[in-house]
């Protein structure tokens, strides 16, 4: 590699290493706000909000609550007055122990100024002091207010850009190295007009004509610069990968692939709100529609991405443009919210499940929720080794390319002008 491209490849990193904190740190910032806001609107007291994990790079602090960004961008935590176990009211067997202990002793944390000292000593600003719907409403407002994000998103989206859909036109976006058509002569930005007399409009019928070609010779008709033109291609039989099964299909291929245009609605700004609306609720649906496929077996677990494709795919989106950067930032903020949301002790939804269960039928002990949340604990991080596998495995995987079985004839490009 020479020293230019050395510096294009850095550059190129770099930039996609900035994409991809300021994504994080603004669907961490929005959830974690979630939960700071509801928790002061309810009275419980806030000590730290903190965006990041590790070593601290800034912290400020403002009234009773202290302001923090730290190093590791991968998540942040909102840290409430008597959430038990707490290390400043001290870990009792239960929160009705913990309730009827007067000995709160606070240590010497230098980030405890005289306001967040005093707000300890006030058994009502206590998160276990709360009421059923207060505790839920506090943990739940942090995946709803991703959920928000993402409205929020759409709104600004589909009032700039419009509402687009995927044109089904009939033109090459590229063409495979030494496939078929490469070896017939076509080339990116053909348009097909037909396929052996068979006039072509969508490229789903395009498709759908080479795979069943059972490999015998096709004439396509493109239109090239304003001229039309036509080739004979002979298809070949290769396998391809279904992304959502994660098995490998035959079709016959002939090397192209279609060029991504769209259609844009530009729609009344009163309707506007309840676009955004309908695509949030849609993707939300989809999202735990994809989970429970995955479960059942009716989807691979392979298609689960972790944090290595994030940072990929944000900088490739960035890359294409606000449009589709926002798009990624409203899909992510979906998935977090619906993830945060399973009844899996440790995340949102976990502690809602305890909530429900200890209105239901009693107080639980603190030794069983700690052990439901190291069972908790050990399932996330089995997770992410789960999706940090798949980030590095896919990275290999031949997904979407075409591998030939049959010998693809590198016969010379035959071609006529008009008719």
């Amino acid at each position: 590699m020479d020293f230019a491209n050395l510096l294009a490849s850095a550059g190129s990193i770099t930039w996609e290493i900035i994409v991809f904190i300021i994504l994080i740190g603004i669907l961490v910032a929005v959830h974690e706000f979630g939960h700071f806001i509801v928790a002061k609107m309810v009275g419980v007291g806030v000590i730290k909000f903190s965006i990041g994990f590790g070593k601290v790079i800034c912290k400020r602090a403002f009234g009773d609550t202290v302001y923090q960004i730290c190093w590791i961008p991968l998540g942040g935590y909102v840290r409430l007055v008597g959430d038990v176990p707490d290390p400043i009211t001290g870990t009792e067997p239960t929160d009705s122990a913990v309730r009827n202990n007067d000995e709160v002793e606070v240590n010497d944390d230098p980030d405890m100024t005289p306001a967040i000292k005093a707000m300890l000593k006030d058994r009502s600003r206590w998160f276990i002091e709360k009421g059923f719907w207060a505790k839920t409403a506090i943990v739940f407002a942090g995946p709803f207010f991703n959920l928000v994000l993402a409205f929020i998103v759409y709104l600004f989206t589909t009032a700039f850009y419009g509402e687009a859909s995927l044109k089904d036109e009939p033109i090459i976006g590229e063409v495979t190295a030494e496939s078929p058509a490469a070896a017939a002569g076509l080339i990116a930005e053909d348009k097909v007009l037909s396929i052996n007399d068979n006039i072509i409009s969508e490229w789903t019928r395009l498709a759908e004509l080479i795979h069943q070609s059972g490999g015998n010779l096709l004439k396509l008709r493109v239109l090239r610069n304003g001229e039309e033109m036509s080739f004979t291609v002979q298809p070949a039989l290769g396998d391809i990968e279904n992304i959502e099964t994660a098995k490998k299909e035959s079709f016959y291929f002939i090397g192209i692939k279609r060029k991504e245009l769209f259609d844009r609605k530009f729609i009344p700004l009163m309707e506007v709100p309840v676009s955004a609306f309908n695509r949030t609720v849609f993707f939300t649906a989809k999202t735990y529609y994809g989970l429970w496929q995955m479960v059942t077996g009716q989807v691979s677990s392979r298609n689960l991405a972790g944090p290595i494709f994030i940072f990929k795919e944000a900088g490739r989106q960035a890359n294409k443009g606000l449009e589709y950067f926002l798009h990624f930032l409203a899909i992510l903020s979906v998935s977090l919210a619906v993830i945060n949301l399973l009844p899996i002790p440790i995340l949102d939804g976990g502690h809602i499940l305890f909530f429900t269960l200890e209105a239901l039928v009693g107080e639980i002990s603190m030794r069983k929720k700690e052990m439901a949340q190291q069972v908790g604990l050990a399932l996330i991080l089995a997770l992410m080794v789960f999706v940090i596998h798949n980030d590095i495995s896919n990275r290999w995987r031949r997904t979407g390319q075409i591998e030939w079985k049959d010998k693809v004839k590198q016969t010379a490009p035959q071609q006529t002008a008009g008719d």
